[in-house]
């Protein structure tokens, strides 16, 4: 058991004193301490991993925010009422609370404006990031871009020298550029210039997308002298009359006067809750801490969950050449599987999906159960098939067009001899890929939809396995409009916030566009921190005197 029940909280010998406590340095963790901060509260940030910023720091960085005050920099505008028309549309009724939908819409845009008004924080809106599903003509509110933003480049060693070493340098999409901003990536730049921009970045160590975010919050949590511990896991939450009244971490207890803020992260590096709440296997490309910790924290003390068989996902594969301490990397971010002339089969030989779907909704249909196994076929090996024609012309993870073929692709003369590498019956493959290549010319994909199509029939074929990814759990404890976690009888548990992954996903199954998910995180984060510095305050004493964060006046 994690968690911790006492008998007197007043009484319990606890190392140190605060008026609240964040768990997790990721987007949720950074802006809930800036708001309990500065709503007066003494404030501690502890963060399980020797590395700051959690998944948010290896991520792209983008926040999806409808209505901000960026939107009109690319020549557009917005409304919320689109943004909720375009919400509600997408996730109809499958959420787990309708009106945590319009607090998100109505809430993000003014936490944006309140961080980059009273932090380092400062944004830009993307050019040519739209809503991920503007190709649905009948959808309401959706738009060709604008509502994305991101942080702006960030000197770490700089203005964090004793936080640089701390942060990673770059994300995980290994199709993201390592010191170019998205914008940088998505409008047309001079390349001698953008050369010397990336040049100049290394050389000063001026960071971007995920780890810009962070740090830039993170500044403004050095500016307020908030205490921020790294290698400092919360072991369980600790219980008194049933309230949450401190945590548990290294060896001791962390008395939290008002209250305690989850935003430890997902569970999607605990196979055992992945398999439980999810049903199969999905690779994680996030921070390797996000074991699950708050959602068992939160169960334990009779948090009502919500959203446990969703996650943000991705597709992934695995290159011989990219490892760590020789255990291989999950690469995700794989445009090959984009080009025209290549199709996804499963262990059949068979295709079993849009290849070209949202990378989020990809690797959901890998748990499709089918009846005629009956079973989940799709979750055997499942290949990328594509011709010389494609390898020509994409990099396949790091073998370039015209490197030689590395034998992980599988190369080979003809389709028979693939299906005998690949273990697939060669009939059945044969036949899959023959009708795709019908159906690319003819211009049309009656069995999925598919649009952009080219036949895949030069010599040599190749093949890449891949496998459903996935960059966040979104399942955990239901949440009210403040970020309160709420018990199974439907009122709060008190004591206790979640904000981020490590609760109950607000979209449901969706994924609106690229960004959502800090979105929410920085939205909830901001709520929860501002209402957990109102809390009520609990008598609780200390032999060392606590650390205290300035006080500031709390936002409106």
């Amino acid at each position: 058991m994690r968690n911790q029940v006492i008998d007197d909280a007043a009484r319990h010998p606890w190392q140190e004193v605060f008026d609240v406590v964040v768990v997790g340095s990721g987007a949720a963790g950074l802006v809930a301490a800036v708001t309990a901060a500065d709503g007066g509260a003494s404030v501690l940030l502890l963060e399980k991993s020797d590395r700051l910023g959690g998944t948010t720091a290896l991520s792209g960085g983008a926040a999806w925010i409808p209505a901000n005050s960026h939107f009109g920099e690319l020549g557009g505008t917005d409304s919320r009422s689109d943004a909720l028309a375009y919400i509600r549309a997408l996730c109809d009724d499958h959420v787990p609370d309708p009106a945590l939908v319009d607090v998100f819409v109505e809430t993000a845009p003014q936490m944006l404006a309140y961080l980059e008004e009273h932090t380092p924080l400062k944004t830009a809106a993307i050019p040519g990031f739209p809503d991920y599903y503007l190709h649905l003509e009948d959808l309401p509110g959706r738009t060709a871009g604008g509502r994305a933003v991101e942080a702006l480049p960030f000197a770490v060693r700089d203005e964090l020298p004793d936080h640089a070493d701390a942060l990673p340098i770059r994300s995980t999409l290994n199709i993201l550029g390592e010191r170019t901003t998205h914008a940088e990536e998505r409008a047309p730049q001079d390349p001698d210039e953008l050369a010397e921009s990336i040049a100049r970045r290394t050389a000063t160590d001026v960071r971007v997308k995920g780890v810009a975010l962070v740090a830039r919050l993170l500044r403004g949590l050095v500016d307020r002298g908030v205490a921020v511990r790294t290698s400092s896991p919360a072991d369980g939450l600790v219980l008194a009359d049933g309230e949450v009244v401190g945590v548990r971490t290294g060896g001791g207890a962390v008395a939290a006067r008002r209250a305690v803020v989850l935003a430890s992260g997902g569970f999607e590096w605990d196979r055992d809750s992945v398999r439980g709440f999810i049903g199969y296997d999905v690779v994680p490309v996030s921070a390797p801490t996000n074991t699950g910790d708050g959602l068992q924290m939160a169960l334990e003390a009779g948090a009502s969950v919500a959203n446990m068989r969703s996650y943000f996902g991705t597709a992934v594969a695995y290159d011989p050449t990219v490892t760590n301490h020789d255990v291989p990397v999950a690469q995700a971010g794989l445009p090959i599987r984009t080009h025209a002339a290549s199709l996804i089969v499963d262990a059949r030989g068979e295709r079993f999906l849009n290849e070209h779907t949202r990378y989020n909704d990809f690797p959901k249909v890998f748990g499709n159960f089918d009846t005629r196994g009956p079973g989940l076929p799709n979750l055997g090996p499942a290949w990328l098939i594509f011709d010389a024609t494609a390898r020509s012309q994409m990099a396949v993870l790091s073998a370039a067009p015209g490197d030689p073929d590395p034998d992980w692709l599988h190369p080979s003369p003809d389709l028979d001899r693939l299906a005998q590498r690949l273990d697939i019956d060669a009939v059945r493959l044969a036949v899959t890929v023959a009708e795709y290549n019908d159906f690319a010319k003819r211009g049309e994909d009656p069995k999925f939809g598919r649009r952009a199509m080219s036949p895949v029939e030069v010599a040599p074929y190749y093949a890449l396995r891949v496998h459903p990814g996935m960059l966040s759990t979104t399942g955990g404890p239901r949440i009210t409009r403040h970020g309160q976690v709420l018990r199974r009888d439907g009122m709060p548990l008190p004591g206790l916030y979640a904000a981020g992954t490590v609760a109950a996903g607000i979209f449901g199954d969706l994924y609106p566009s690229g960004g959502s998910p800090i979105a929410m995180a920085m939205t909830f984060g901001f709520l929860a921190g501002g209402h957990a510095a109102t809390a009520p305050v609990r008598s609780l004493h200390v032999g060392t005197s606590a650390l205290r964060g300035s006080r500031r006046r709390a936002p409106s």
